[in-house]
């Protein structure tokens, strides 16, 4: 990519994280963006195809972050799978507590596409290996297929509307929801 276009990129996100602060993600349009950086919004839509696309590139680094701490950590623990499912879950239920706004948005486009990209992503496949590896580990007896549907089940799960519902209305703790989770997917009793 040249160095200008990087350049305006990287402009684009310093300003829409502003105004996402300031305002909230769900008060902040496209054009407000465009109109606030002085630039047509065209030009905007050709950095980032939409606000999904926008909101993704805003988490895309602290999720690189938590794919490869999670790595990390599978790699050099001698933790029981079940406390490594635990461990990465909660810390994965951090990430999309703290980018709730955002990731709002982001599932909202992968809907919106039918997941067109994200899922073949390598972000996603980072994030979804990692549980996979872990369920493997827990249950060495399941196919790596099967393994990885179970992560991508555990992922769709866990997208905002879900979670936030499992919070706010059934009133679970990410404690609770950690510990229904191992239950569920480990298939413990």
């Amino acid at each position: 990519m040249r160095s200008d276009a990087l350049a305006n990129q990287q402009e684009i996100i310093r300003c829409a994280q502003q105004l996402f602060t300031k305002y909230g993600v769900a008060d902040v349009s496209m054009n407000r963006i465009a109109k606030t950086l002085g630039i047509g919004a065209g030009t905007l839509y050709r950095h980032y195809a939409s606000k999904s696309a926008l909101c993704m590139a805003l988490v895309y680094d602290n999720l690189a972050v938590f794919a490869d701490k999670s790595h990390s950590y599978f790699a050099d623990t001698d933790e029981t799978p079940i406390i490594q499912f635990q461990t990465v879950l909660t810390w994965y239920l951090q990430f999309r507590e703290t980018n709730i706004d955002l990731l709002q948005n982001v599932d909202a486009g992968i809907e919106a596409t039918n997941g067109k990209n994200f899922y073949t992503s390598d972000i996603y496949q980072s994030i979804m290996t990692v549980f996979s590896q872990i369920l493997h580990a827990a249950i060495p007896t399941l196919s790596i297929e099967t393994c990885e549907f179970r992560a991508d089940m555990l992922l769709a799960a866990l997208k905002n509307a879900s979670y936030t519902y499992q919070r706010n209305v059934r009133m679970l703790t990410r404690e609770q929801i950690v510990a229904e989770l191992t239950d569920l997917f480990l298939m413990r009793n």
